[in-house]
């Protein structure tokens, strides 16, 4: 019988605040992590730390199912580029994917954050 290894978390948004908090946590905590990055140089440090690195695009189904796919739990954070004319509708797109992904790759539980109009003055995403 051969002992199997636990399945990752995977963390998008290292590149930021929070998720690089998650994925520090949980590295410190002796979880195994997979972080997703756009751009592979970014996921050098998190390789170091013993992260397995994912390059996905968040409104690819097919790349984002498989940065999902077998893992314990997903943190998905929507980049901020707030200098997009259609940022409602891009950060509707991303949500879509990524639930579509979630459900394609049976992930059993996943936390999503989107900053998208937090920067108003209303802060609820009315611009």
């Amino acid at each position: 019988m051969t002992a199997s290894c636990p399945l990752p978390y995977v963390i998008f948004g290292v590149t930021g605040r929070t998720g690089a908090a998650a994925a520090d946590a949980l590295l410190r905590s002796g979880h195994p992590v997979r972080v997703v990055v756009r751009d592979p140089v970014k996921g050098r440090a998190w390789a170091e730390r013993g992260a397995e690195v994912v390059v996905a695009d968040l409104t690819d189904l097919a790349s984002m199912t498989k940065a999902l796919s077998r893992v314990q739990g997903a943190y998905v954070v929507s980049p901020q580029q707030y200098n997009r004319e259609d940022l409602f509708e891009w950060a509707e797109l991303i949500a879509d994917t990524t639930a579509r992904a979630a459900v394609a790759a049976d992930v059993p539980r996943l936390v999503a954050l989107s900053s998208v109009g937090a920067e108003t003055a209303e802060q609820d995403g009315s611009g």
